[in-house]
């Protein structure tokens, strides 16, 4: 494969991981928001991290449910749970990574 190509695959899936980010930080106006507007790729994206999210290990839903619905930071997490900011840090971005592993793939 050329530089030109793998440059440009890379910047897709950037562009992706960032849109997937937006729907998890605005996670329930995606739902109030896309009957008005008939944006079906926001609901069908919508529904894939739905799915995405349930299948993430316990720990990792936690983390991703209280982080980008319920707007929790990561200090406050880290209290909840009796551990340390970089360990929930860890846990939050191995947890989005799955997500958009896969709704990407």
């Amino acid at each position: 494969m050329k530089k030109e190509q793998l440059e440009q695959i890379q910047d897709i899936r950037l562009y992706q991981e960032h849109l997937v980010k937006q729907i998890l930080e605005n996670y329930y106006d995606c739902y109030e928001t896309a009957p008005f507007l008939r944006d079906v790729e926001i609901v069908v994206n919508k529904a894939d991290i739905d799915m995405a999210i349930s299948l993430l290990e316990p720990k990792e839903r936690f983390v991703i449910c209280y982080y980008y619905k319920a707007g929790y930071n990561i200090n406050e997490i880290a209290n909840e749970l009796g551990h340390t900011e970089g360990y929930v840090s860890k846990i939050k971005n191995k947890a989005f990574k799955k997500i958009v592993d896969y709704c990407l793939f």
